[in-house]
């Protein structure tokens, strides 16, 4: 995913209430590079494998307001 074009940067969440919680936050330059990579081969492929690793997913499309 590090080669995606647009690719920013990913980050793996734990929710401190609930340890077994996780989240996976994947930022990219734009909702089109996010877009790509979805569509992509490599993503594809992945999926079973993903799927295997959680029992539920939601994706949120959220726009970053304050930059580092």
């Amino acid at each position: 995913m590090a080669k995606t074009e647009g690719f920013l940067k990913a980050e793996l969440l734990k929710d401190m209430d609930h340890a077994q919680d996780f989240m996976m936050v994947l930022r990219f330059e734009s909702i089109a590079s996010a877009a790509a990579w979805r569509s992509s081969g490599l993503h594809q492929g992945l999926k079973p494998i993903l799927k295997s690793l959680y029992d539920g997913s939601e994706l949120k499309v959220l726009e970053t307001i304050v930059k580092e």
